[in-house]
């Protein structure tokens, strides 16, 4: 687990954090350690969903932030571990932190695919708000993140598209 940053009282309670936003507010939301993590990202990376609900409730634009090494935002953190609750939770406050990529040009489909995460994956080709999302190209030209290329690439553990979501049709076949 990451440790919380010292600007940061999370690590004493959700109580104590609530009041710390109250006296200081958002400003609070907006501080940045040496990598560029925000409490959010901290939250995220705890996988603390009453945090990062808290944060949310005070400042949504912290979901926007980037650090400063991949440009990776607290959603790209949570897709990357898999902790879905905070996925969710991001996408529904902030549905368009969801357009923004890391260093690497792959957004958050990308990552999930990258972490064969099914769940994730499953996840965000259910959400009909992100459908712009699916055929965007990394870095690498690689437009991997497609569903027709999920189910068309397995990983070492037998990965397939998760049940239910059908894949477009192939290029040969349009």
């Amino acid at each position: 687990m990451a440790a919380i940053p010292p600007f940061f009282p999370a690590n004493k309670g959700e109580g104590i954090a609530e009041q710390v936003l109250q006296k200081k507010g958002a400003t609070l939301t907006k501080e940045v350690d040496c990598q560029g993590w925000t409490p959010l990202h901290y939250a995220a990376y705890d996988n603390s969903t009453s945090m990062v609900k808290l944060l949310l409730k005070y400042d949504r634009s912290a979901a926007y932030s980037a650090d400063r090494d991949g440009k990776r935002t607290p959603l790209h953190i949570a897709v990357g571990l898999g902790y879905n609750d905070i996925v969710e939770e991001l996408i529904s406050c902030c549905p368009d932190c969801c357009k923004l990529v890391d260093m690497r040009g792959r957004n958050i489909l990308h990552i999930a695919i990258d972490k064969w995460s099914g769940k994730t994956i499953k996840l965000v080709l259910q959400n009909s708000s992100l459908t712009n999302i699916l055929n965007e190209k990394d870095n690498k030209a690689r437009e991997h993140a497609s569903p027709w290329a999920c189910s068309q690439v397995p990983s070492p553990q037998g990965f397939r598209l998760p049940a239910g979501i059908q894949p477009f049709k192939t290029p040969s076949s349009r």
